[in-house]
């Protein structure tokens, strides 16, 4: 059992480790932490509506935090945040459905999961209808949507279909005139 505080500050505290390992192993350059931070700050603010609409409609209701933004945990926002970061930080933008639809049902299930741990704290609770099932869906939706956000602010890191960078391919064709 957390002490000292609730499940929703350990979430954030862990999505901030997260982040934060990623950013010491990775250690992105200038430009892809910027694109990092406005790809997080759109997941947040897309969060935040979509949450407090949810909330609204009467579909879930969250407690146990100690601020909230609107209807929703103010951690929420900062997880959405930390996981939209780490998410351009991670994840290469490639125009590849297949790509893009398997890390967002990745995603979503994870994302379905920790709802589940939060359900079983009553920490969440859904009404109105809303299932599971939904929230499956919904993030698959929202992570789908991030992803073509992503290839927006990153048209530079696309990979083509052979799984290379322009850059890549420029090294390459120097390497091969070399010879």
């Amino acid at each position: 059992m957390l002490v000292d505080f609730t499940l929703w500050t350990y979430l954030l505290i862990l999505a901030a480790g997260i982040l934060g390992t990623l950013l010491a192993f990775l250690r992105p350059s200038r430009d892809t932490l910027k694109h990092a931070l406005l790809l997080g700050a759109f997941l947040a603010v897309f969060d935040f509506i979509f949450e407090n609409a949810g909330a609204m409609a009467g579909l879930w209701y969250s407690q146990g935090a100690p601020i909230y933004l609107w209807a929703v945990p103010y951690q929420v926002f900062f997880i959405a945040l930390f996981a939209g970061m780490a998410f351009h930080v991670v994840l290469p933008a490639r125009k590849d459905m297949l790509y893009i639809m398997a890390t967002s049902l990745l995603i979503a299930a994870i994302g379905t999961g920790i709802e589940s741990i939060l359900l079983d704290h009553g920490l969440l609770t859904y009404a109105g209808g809303w299932t599971s099932t939904h929230a499956v869906m919904a993030y698959w939706a929202t992570f789908m949507l991030l992803h073509l956000v992503n290839l927006k602010l990153s048209g530079h890191r696309v990979l083509h279909d052979n799984g290379q960078t322009k850059a890549h391919k420029a090294g390459a064709l120097i390497k091969k005139k070399r010879r």
